[in-house]
């Protein structure tokens, strides 16, 4: 057995990869390309999330694996993140050509994308939460990532900016206090 893997750890560490190859690669139900970026992208979120809700409840002994691949950085890991970002960068790209997304880096938004969604495919965040919280708010979730992505309208400035968002303080974190103030804003209100 050693002599194809350099150690135990290697061996635990390619057991997890099979894994997360087999077991934890979401396939998009067919049809795919008949529907928007969108809707394929929150399917995806989604659908990663059951797949990882069905390990924790299936083989509780390879679940607890895979979550020593995440505590651990393991490189099936990593290859995995890798895997679900690069798919995720093939959506947002064609979200981008369609105009459904606003146009922008792909794999900033990708990984962006995935960074707010990590709470429904880390095993660990899974494996911490009670059962009944788990499903509670993945479709919430999904469908708030996606919209970040969707178009926004343009400012006056020729900038774009949402509608909704707050004004910018006139005040940045590297920039001087006013001459007496301390430069944390105070609640004015009461």
């Amino acid at each position: 057995m050693y002599k194809i893997f350099p150690s135990k750890a290697a061996i635990w560490d390619a057991i997890a990869g099979n894994f997360f190859e087999t077991d934890l690669c979401f396939t998009p139900s067919a049809g795919g390309e008949l529907t928007s970026a969108a809707s394929r992208l929150k399917e995806t979120a989604l659908g990663q999330h059951r797949l990882m809700l069905r390990a924790r409840h299936g083989d509780s002994q390879m679940f607890d694996l895979i979550v020593l691949a995440a505590e651990g950085n393991w490189p099936s890991f990593r290859d995995h993140l890798k895997r679900l970002r690069a798919y995720v960068g093939e959506l947002v790209a064609t979200g981008i050509a369609t105009e459904e997304f606003a146009p922008r880096n792909v794999d900033t938004a990708a990984a962006c994308f995935c960074a707010s969604v990590i709470s429904l495919w880390d095993p660990r965040i899974i494996g911490a939460l009670p059962s009944s919280q788990c499903e509670l708010s993945a479709l919430e979730l999904a469908s708030f990532a996606v919209s970040g992505l969707r178009q926004v309208h343009s400012v006056g400035d020729g900038s774009q900016m949402d509608s909704n968002a707050a004004p910018a303080p006139a005040y940045s974190r590297n920039s001087p206090p006013a001459k007496g103030g301390t430069g944390i804003p105070r609640d004015r209100s009461s």
